[in-house]
């Protein structure tokens, strides 16, 4: 059992109470989901249980198309009719263009040396990360939640776009370990997996009766109820 004497160190610290569950996602797959909403991207529970991103981390993209353009510039690959392959004019191998996500890491300038940035809050100056940093919108800590972020480059490349949801399949057995500026980081592939149409909204229709003062149905109406007051009043007077 806890002294309380071991406790005293907390003592600057209010405690709460520590949730058991959290709502658990339908999808039992880590998910990337380019939503239709401009430049917004998410990933599911899963992804960021896979990935190791809370609140506040960055997700990073990584491809291979700065090499393919070089290759193609160079005469190596020559393009074809889906913008994501390619074709090797030596061996005639079909070349495609990667697409994988990892963990945002620190950013590097040409001498190796972390790029500073500064911070909104502290207005301190901060590490810079690769990637796009993912909140959660009730701001709750750790992994284990969906969170999004938002990232214009890489949203448009991966076909984003505000008529349908853009999911990608995270495949999480193909990980694999690559070097990126010179440090060893943990890349998951990702793959096209569904679109789904944006469900348009159904605009109220409010309808009201305007009547014409120029429709001769409603002026012999107004002549009539007028003409049955008037005769209706001579009655009383008789």
């Amino acid at each position: 059992m806890t002294e309380l004497s071991s406790l005293s160190s907390l003592s600057r610290f209010a405690l709460a109470n520590a949730s058991s569950s959290i709502r658990s996602s339908k999808v039992a797959t880590p998910q990337l989901i380019l939503t239709v909403t401009q430049d917004k991207v998410k990933i599911n529970e899963q992804a960021s249980i896979l990935l190791g991103i809370a609140n506040g981390d960055n997700l990073a993209f990584v491809n291979n198309a700065q090499e393919i353009t070089k290759a193609v510039s160079d005469g190596i690959l020559e393009g074809t009719e889906n913008p994501n392959e390619f074709t090797d004019l030596e061996t005639n191998e079909v070349v495609k263009v990667f697409w994988g996500i990892t963990k945002g890491y620190p950013k590097l300038d040409s001498k190796g040396l972390p790029v500073m940035t500064r911070d909104r809050v502290t207005h301190n100056d901060v590490p810079a990360f690769i990637g796009c940093k993912m909140s959660n919108v009730t701001g709750a800590i750790g992994v284990g939640m969906n969170l999004e972020g938002s990232d214009s480059k890489n949203y448009r490349m991966l076909r984003g776009n505000t008529a349908s949801n853009m999911i990608y399949d995270i495949l999480a057995k193909d990980k694999m370990t690559v070097t990126i500026d010179g440090e060893e980081r943990c890349v998951y592939p990702i793959e096209f997996s569904t679109e789904i149409a944006k469900i348009p909204r159904e605009k109220k229709k409010i309808t009201n009766t305007v009547i014409n003062e120029f429709d001769d149905t409603s002026i012999s109406s107004k002549v009539n109820s007028k003409t049955n007051k008037s005769n209706k009043g001579s009655k009383r007077r008789q």
